[in-house]
């Protein structure tokens, strides 16, 4: 009998381990599909968003392009499906620290498919205090 695994999209909490206020490091604002397909976004949480140069206070998903001129993360726990060219939701996006998120949680490739560079990730979010750090594991003994 097969079985059947359960799986959680990733929540806000899983990418984001510290951030000094909510409503200070977080904006509501436009996200633009700019991608010139319709796009299909499995797991958007810590999406990586550029700015959107033909609307003011708009941001557009980063390509591995655009991935060093990033100035944001998405915050969005539902997939997006098939989303039309230029097409406009309103998000959720983080936008500047101090905060501190899980390195590991940031995506590895762009809606493309094409690999992201997670150094060139990393300096972009550093230049917004937003600060990406590996998790540590913790290993408990005990000792009699």
């Amino acid at each position: 009998m097969a079985q059947t695994i359960l799986s959680e999209k990733k929540t806000t909490g899983d990418i984001i381990r510290y951030e000094l206020r909510g409503d200070y490091c977080r904006v509501a604002a436009p996200v633009y599909n700019r991608s010139n397909a319709a796009l299909t976004i499995a797991d958007p949480m810590g999406y990586p968003l550029q700015i959107d140069e033909s609307v003011s206070g708009a941001f557009q998903f980063a390509n591995v392009a655009g991935q060093a001129a990033v100035v944001g993360l998405l915050l969005r726990t539902k997939p997006y499906s098939a989303v039309a060219d230029n097409a406009v939701t309103t998000e959720i996006v983080l936008v500047r620290g101090p905060a501190i998120i899980d390195k590991a949680q940031l995506p590895t490739v762009d809606y493309a498919a094409a690999g992201f560079t997670l150094a060139t990730l990393v300096t972009a979010l550093v230049a917004l205090h937003i600060i990406p750090l590996a998790e540590q594991s913790v290993t408990a003994t005990q000792s009699k």
